[in-house]
């Protein structure tokens, strides 16, 4: 398992820590991504680029969403301080992603 694919491990264990019961979290490795999925949902809930460790908002079953400040990415999971307010803000509903960090230059 990569580094990325341990705090993307990470933050599903985070998720499901305050998930409801019957609700799971998972990872998948997919060509570029890890695609995060949320089981009661009928599409991915986040994609993490496995090369960058960029966190993104799921925009469809096929990608993230890459719109908006920053390229659209939500978190940088290889920066330790980002990481640490990703997991620790963290929440099952996702709103954790719809907070754009502004103020992280996150260009790789």
């Amino acid at each position: 398992m990569t580094t990325i694919e341990q705090h993307c491990q990470a933050l599903v264990d985070r998720l499901q820590e305050k998930a409801e019961d019957g609700i799971t979290f998972d990872h998948h490795t997919t060509h570029t991504y890890v695609r995060i999925t949320r089981s009661d949902l009928n599409r991915p809930f986040a994609y993490v680029n496995k090369q960058t460790g960029a966190l993104y908002l799921a925009k469809s079953k096929d990608g993230p969403q890459k719109s908006g400040p920053n390229g659209g990415v939500r978190y940088d999971l290889m920066d330790p301080q980002q990481r640490q307010e990703c997991f620790r803000k963290a929440e099952p509903s996702g709103q954790f992603l719809y907070q754009i960090q502004r103020h992280w230059h996150l260009i790789k």
